[in-house]
């Protein structure tokens, strides 16, 4: 098969389910640098959009062959209006601005004996066109970034001793709240990333002709292998500064568990950043700060949680410390048992995560696999009877980094199984699968075997009606799960 690129070009296998309605389907046809899936159009026509805007696989061939021809020891940059102006301006007119020229074969593609331009990407083959692309994103309010994905790790215990002293570009900044990239130039071939939260910084990406290496400090050493090697490629620490108010907290003293994990920042491209570990309420992200807990009302019937101070909590009579966030509004606490609850004020979601702090980032780091099932079902609640009992008769194997007394999990290619015993509630069996028509049997084996009178459904599919009829026919009751999450005893009860 062809290599171009980095990227080998064939068919090796044939992907499931088309993407949207207007698709007959799509296969792999690259691997390596990048995936690149072709994708059948009406009429019988092949595109890709996984190096840019969507183009014709003749296209795609043409613009490999460029991006190979420009490739140096430069990393790919990446330009984007940094103005709030409209209307929105693009990579086209930034190379427009360079005088780059149009290349015919490929749509929305320029280039110059220096410069190689797609959509929002730039790749250049010496420092004076990075110096180019840099001073014109200054001039014109673009933001730049170097990805550098096949960047070396290397972990420092001090990131203030890699700065560029007196930079030949004027450093560019790119601003995402207080999280602030900086790409710059130094005076031996040297292109410079450097990335800070609230004036401390967390990642410096270098490129040199013979070098391009991402520093960051020492991740948290917690947990199984797949756990220190996810945290190794995403965890970016920050020097420790635990918050100020602990004298009189609530709890005498910071749980050890939440004291390893220090200052993190999950840096997950595609999935959204997550916070970790103790931190002051005014470093967070704006975002993160403004989603963080008050007064929340979490289930009917049921105590509100209530911080008291930062980072500290109280519900009812359990006392919790947030320890982590993110995505987007969701909220982790740690109660004075160790286990980990998920609160989302945004979407009025409560949940019981897991029994240990150790668990819960193990279910972050099996997440990627876990997404990769495709278990897009309904979730199916049903009151627990016995552990390994439901999982055991499907032949659902145990994830046993990801499990703990108070929570296992197991997943196959047919199902994933939460089982969980939180406080305050009836424990309880969760299942997805890729419909609601393989839940059918599971509803039918709890009648037979648990005598189960009643589940709970949340959200819904094409299959939805055939499970409903069949608990119906089981004479068991069906209650609306609403978004999931975790259920006070009285739910089931009434």
């Amino acid at each position: 098969m062809p290599v171009i690129d980095g990227i080998t070009l064939g068919y090796p296998a044939t992907l499931e389910a088309p993407p949207d309605n207007r698709t007959k389907g799509y296969c792999l046809w690259g691997s390596g640098r990048r995936q690149i899936r072709l994708v059948e159009r009406e009429g019988g026509a092949w595109e890709t959009s996984d190096l840019g805007s969507s183009i014709s696989w003749r296209a795609c061939v043409e613009l490999l062959v460029l991006q190979h021809h420009y490739r140096s020891w430069i990393p790919e940059l990446v330009c984007e209006d940094a103005l709030a102006a409209l209307p929105r301006r693009w990579g086209r007119d930034l190379a427009q601005a360079l005088g780059l020229d149009a290349i015919e074969t490929v749509d929305n593609t320029f280039a110059d004996k220096e410069i190689l331009c797609w959509g929002s990407c730039f790749l250049t083959r010496s420092a004076e066109g990075a110096a180019r692309i840099l001073e014109h994103c200054n001039r014109l309010g673009f933001s730049a970034r170097m990805p550098a994905h096949d960047a070396h790790l290397r972990f420092v215990s001090d990131l203030d001793h890699h700065a560029i002293d007196e930079p030949r570009a004027t450093p560019l900044y790119r601003s995402r709240c207080e999280n602030t990239i900086t790409v710059a130039l130094g005076e031996q071939d040297l292109v410079q990333q450097t990335r800070s939260l609230c004036g401390h910084v967390i990642e410096t990406i270098r490129a040199t002709p013979t070098h391009l290496e991402r520093i960051r400090r020492h991740p948290p050493s917690v947990g199984s292998d797949r756990l220190k090697e996810y945290l190794r490629h995403h965890a970016a620490s920050l020097p420790v500064a635990p918050p100020s108010a602990m004298t009189g907290a609530p709890m005498c003293s910071v749980p050890e568990d939440v004291r390893q994990l220090g200052r993190t920042l999950l840096l997950r491209p595609g999935e959204g950043e997550m916070w970790l570990g103790l931190w002051r309420l005014e470093d967070l992200p704006r975002a993160a700060r403004q989603a963080a807990p008050q007064n929340v009302v979490v289930a009917p019937g049921s105590s509100r949680i209530v911080r008291v101070e930062w980072p500290f909590y109280t519900w009812g009579d359990i006392d919790m410390i947030c320890l982590g966030g993110g995505p987007e509004f969701e909220s982790y606490l740690r109660d004075a048992t160790g286990a980990i609850w998920l609160c989302d004020v945004a979407y009025g979601h409560f949940d019981f995560v897991c029994g240990s702090t150790i668990s819960w980032l193990e279910r972050i780091a099996f997440n990627s696999h876990l997404d990769a099932m495709s278990h897009e079902s309904p979730l199916l609640t049903i009151p627990l009877r016995a552990w390994h009992d439901l999982p055991g008769h499907f032949n659902v194997p145990l994830v046993p980094e990801c499990s703990d007394p108070r929570a296992r999990l197991y997943v196959s290619s047919t199902y994933t199984v939460w089982e969980s015993a939180p406080p305050h509630s009836t424990p309880v069996v969760e299942l997805r699968a890729r419909s609601s028509r393989e839940l059918i049997p599971v509803v039918q084996w709890a009648k037979r075997h648990w005598t189960t009178t009643k589940v709970a459904i949340s959200g819904s599919d094409e299959a939805l009606t055939e499970l409903s009829d069949t608990a119906r026919h089981e004479h068991i009751q069906i209650l609306d799960g609403e978004t999931g999450g975790w259920k006070a005893t009285t739910f089931w009860d009434n």
